[in-house]
């Protein structure tokens, strides 16, 4: 997806003097949808 806004719940994490940082996804929104979505194609 790109150019969409998502809200993403879950646990986060950080040192003392660090940014939090995501360790486990509980939930994922879609808040506006994607301008465009890429179609991958993944061979076997």
């Amino acid at each position: 997806m790109l150019n969409a806004a998502v809200r993403v719940k879950g646990s986060y994490e950080a040192a003392a003097h660090e940014q939090p940082r995501l360790v486990r996804v509980e939930q994922i929104t879609v808040r506006r949808p994607p301008d465009q979505q890429l179609e991958l194609q993944v061979a076997p």
